[in-house]
């Protein structure tokens, strides 16, 4: 994970650059998400606005009894829930942490 890499510097530029990145795909966003909260752990300053922008992209359910985000569930349905869930600590937010534990 590039949290690990320890260096502030180079790990926010990898989760900018990541952030960038607009893929129409859930999972991909999840993992952004998993490393910025993860990042923010490690005490890195400035992820915060990675954390809220990844959050943005994460789609609302679709209403109705199917809660999750897509029409159906494929592969790694774990890491979106995951995503919600440690982003929300992350940033203490209690909204977003119930939404990861309502998907689960």
């Amino acid at each position: 994970m590039v949290a690990a890499a320890g260096e502030d510097d180079r790990v926010m530029s990898a989760l900018r650059h990541g952030l960038g990145l607009t893929s129409p795909h859930l999972r991909s966003t999840a993992y952004l998400l998993l490393a910025a909260a993860r990042t923010r752990q490690l005490g890195v300053a400035d992820v915060e606005a990675v954390l809220r922008s990844g959050l943005s992209r994460i789609p609302s359910s679709r209403g109705g009894s199917w809660p999750w985000p897509e029409l159906r569930l494929t592969y790694a349905n774990g890491r979106v829930p995951e995503a919600l869930i440690r982003a929300g600590i992350a940033l203490d937010d209690p909204r977003t942490v119930d939404r990861g534990l309502s998907l689960l």
